[in-house]
């Protein structure tokens, strides 16, 4: 909150890309981790008057402006919310629905956002973030392409549907045969996806 006041409140400061990856290197424990992706979701565009937070109601501020520029957001969101080490196992409802956000800006349209939702899919150690994130996952094969492309039915692009899903269950079989205890929940996730893309 004290961040997202300081920056928001400056014009002309705002944080740049390696502040955010060394803030991001600090935050170990899962808790910690969502916590900054909140405030990351949060700082990614000015906050909309004139309702007053909390925070801000103190200092007599109406609105708080973007906290860093378009550019960096686009950095942040590729390399803190879609990468393959962020933990999605150990994380919950409130770093999803900050990955949810960013919807607003048209990030999560590209492919780099839709691996994300599998790896979401796949390997959250949270049901209900299992559920939101297959249910947007599917919502994108359904309505448009990832890279923006004219609208179609899941029929229209059920061949790269159909290898995407054809892929997991090789990396599912691959990780059972390891010994991955992971792997099962994979694979009881990707069932779920199949039948749920079915009906």
């Amino acid at each position: 909150q004290i961040l997202r006041l300081v920056y928001g409140i400056q014009v002309n400061t705002q944080l740049r890309s390696d502040q955010l990856d060394l803030l991001w290197s600090m935050c170990v424990l899962p808790a910690d981790k969502e916590l900054f992706m909140t405030f990351l979701a949060n700082a990614s565009a000015g906050d909309p008057g004139p309702q007053l937070r909390p925070e801000n109601a103190m200092y007599n501020v109406d609105r708080l402006n973007p906290a860093f520029e378009s550019n960096t957001r686009n950095d942040v969101f590729q390399k803190i919310f879609c990468s393959e080490y962020v933990g999605w196992d150990t994380l919950g409802e409130a770093a999803y629905q900050s990955f949810r956000k960013f919807e607003d800006h048209g990030m999560r349209q590209s492919d780099t956002a839709l691996d994300a939702l599998w790896r979401i899919c796949l390997t959250s150690g949270n049901n209900n973030v299992a559920s939101q994130a297959m249910s947007d996952l599917l919502s994108v094969y359904s309505s448009s392409t990832p890279t923006g492309q004219e609208s179609v039915s899941m029929n229209g692009k059920d061949h790269r549907f159909s290898n995407r899903i054809f892929k997991c269950l090789v990396e599912v079989k691959e990780g059972l045969q390891r010994g991955d205890s992971s792997s099962e929940r994979s694979a009881e996730r990707c069932i779920s996806i199949l039948n749920a893309a079915i009906e």
